[in-house]
């Protein structure tokens, strides 16, 4: 009868572990610095837990695919840094193009990381030349997948968790025009960072260099409240410490409110899952410090009226919130008691 028993408890957990599968862990790619074929460096963070809750994970680049060796995730740190030495079969890339990808099997969603640069099909950056890298400024795409902005990067600072942009973007300047053709004079925008058209509406902002076609803009259209206009496509294909001149034509009428003098902004705040369901979860990083200041994060939605907001009293990290809120585009925005510090996009899909 005991037999028995455990028999039918031991289907029971196999039949549980079947319906229930691994919850999937949530990494990015920090960095990748590449010497030769055989010679590169990869810096991966994980969240939400540590490097030994992982059970495999996995390199792969065209040429080939391998598994990281077990003693290389067996840590508490939030970061690991590993060559093509700690591969359990050497895994070469090509320094003119590859595409690079880190995952794990054996989750329900087999969370993935990819990076695409140089000659490949459509490329995220430029090959890294020198000794430049490619750097990760994370936010989400997808249900399951936790990625990133990459860039490339002229001042490489692998092991460090705050972000840092030196030496990683260009400068895009030119001239916002309405529908009307008219300079759009005096307003916020948000493209890479937040920047402000001058009385005869031009413009100067950093951009993460990259390739990017971009479609909407991101605009204040009262204060702390946000909302999007569509643009015809701005193309461009950013180096670090490159200008290019592009103007910006508006489709669609601004819906201004009251005006609110240029923010400046140095934040770097990103939101995953993105789209989000139940769950809000945040990431930030700046000078900034909650001990000395109050932080809060405003949800705004689409026609830029506030829904709600959550004081943050953690260091800067990671925090997590609650929600319940209709599918919908939103934006959150950081501030402190005196100004916006930053915002981003997100979407709500249940």
């Amino acid at each position: 009868m005991k037999k028995l028993v455990w028999i039918i408890i031991l289907l029971f957990s196999v039949l549980s572990g079947m319906t229930n599968p691994l919850p999937s862990p949530y990494f990015v790619i920090r960095e990748f610095y590449i010497v030769d074929q055989n010679n590169w460096t990869l810096e991966v963070q994980v969240f939400f837990g540590a490097w030994y809750d992982v059970d495999t994970l996995y390199f792969q680049s065209n040429a080939g695919i391998s598994y990281i060796n077990d003693s290389i995730l067996n840590t508490s740190e939030d970061i690991i840094i590993f060559t093509n030495d700690d591969l359990a079969q050497p895994v070469p890339v090509n320094p003119q193009g590859d595409v690079i990808k880190i995952f794990c099997p054996w989750y329900y969603f087999e969370p993935t990381q990819e990076i695409r640069y140089g000659n490949v099909p459509d490329p995220l950056v430029y090959s890294p030349v020198g000794s430049q890298s490619i750097s990760g400024y994370g936010f989400v795409q997808g249900w399951d997948i936790l990625s990133a902005t990459f860039s490339l990067d002229n001042t490489p600072t692998p092991g460090l968790i705050d972000l840092d942009t030196t030496g990683v973007c260009g400068t895009m300047n030119g001239t916002v025009f309405d529908i009307d053709d008219q300079p759009v004079a005096d307003q916020i925008f948000v493209a890479d960072f937040p920047f402000t058209t001058d009385s005869e509406g031009h413009y100067t902002t950093r951009i993460y260099s990259r390739f990017v076609n971009v479609e909407e803009l991101m605009y204040e259209r009262m204060p702390n409240g946000f909302s999007f206009v569509p643009i015809e496509p701005v193309q461009y294909g950013m180096k670090p410490d490159s200008v290019i001149t592009r103007n910006i034509y508006l489709l669609d009428t601004l819906h201004v409110g009251i005006e609110k003098p240029a923010v400046e902004t140095s934040i770097f705040l990103n939101i995953f899952p993105n789209p989000a369901k139940d769950q809000l979860c945040i990431s930030y990083s700046s000078e900034l410090s909650t001990e000395t200041q109050m932080l809060e994060l405003t949800i705004f939605n689409a026609e830029g009226r506030k829904i709600t907001s959550y004081p943050l009293t953690d260091r800067l990290g990671v925090s997590r919130f609650p929600i319940n809120l209709p599918n919908g585009t939103y934006v959150a925005c950081l501030s402190s008691p005196e100004k916006n510090l930053a915002t981003k996009k997100f979407l709500v899909k249940r």
